[in-house]
């Protein structure tokens, strides 16, 4: 069902005791998607960090869980990627031409993996 704004539709409304409610008239003054989330189960999640990691490759920009910011330099091996963490020090120096901090992430410490 779909609404435009200053529709009006009809809303329950609860009485002040909260055993009962009526139907009244409203405005609508705003109208916003919904989205459906649905939570992962553990071995949704591994398969998707996974199949994230698999996807990266040198210059590859990613987050873990809209936290931390990285950018992907070299893959070492299976499991462990050389990284440039996109720390407010590493974007000063990348803006100025100068050399950043390099670190090693291990895909076992990813939590949370979202390609860009």
């Amino acid at each position: 069902m779909s609404f435009n704004r200053a529709d009006v539709v009809l809303v329950p409304f609860p009485f002040t005791d909260l055993t009962t409610q009526k139907q009244r008239p409203a405005p609508v003054i705003i109208i916003m998607e919904a989205h459906m989330l649905r939570v992962l189960s553990k071995e949704e999640e591994l398969q998707n960090r996974r199949e994230a990691f698999k996807k990266l490759k040198s210059g590859s920009l990613f987050d873990l869980g809209q936290e931390r910011f990285f950018i992907a330099v070299k893959k070492i091996d299976e499991k462990v990627w050389e990284v440039i963490e996109l720390t407010e020090a590493n974007k000063k120096k990348i803006i100025s031409g100068q050399s950043c901090e390099h670190s090693h992430l291990h895909f076992d410490d990813m939590d949370c993996l979202n390609l860009r």
